[in-house]
């Protein structure tokens, strides 16, 4: 796995929760996975989730196609 770089980008709304974006070190933010969050924490957190769900649904799809569903 790559390293995970987070960078803290404040945006010009009063809601916090997107202050930080995590995402892999030499990924294209346009195709792969990002996570926000409050804090860098929290924003590592999102992209390893949105990165397990993508995972399961990689699977699934790979286990339909296999039983031709």
């Amino acid at each position: 796995m790559t390293r995970i770089l987070v960078d803290y980008d404040p945006k010009p709304i009063p809601v916090r929760r997107f202050d930080y974006v995590a995402a892999r070190a030499g990924s294209d933010p346009e195709c792969c996975h990002v996570g926000y969050g409050a804090t860098e924490a929290e924003a590592i957190a999102d992209l390893l989730d949105r990165e397990a769900e993508a995972q399961d649904e990689a699977e699934a799809r790979a286990a339909r196609k296999a039983v031709k569903l």
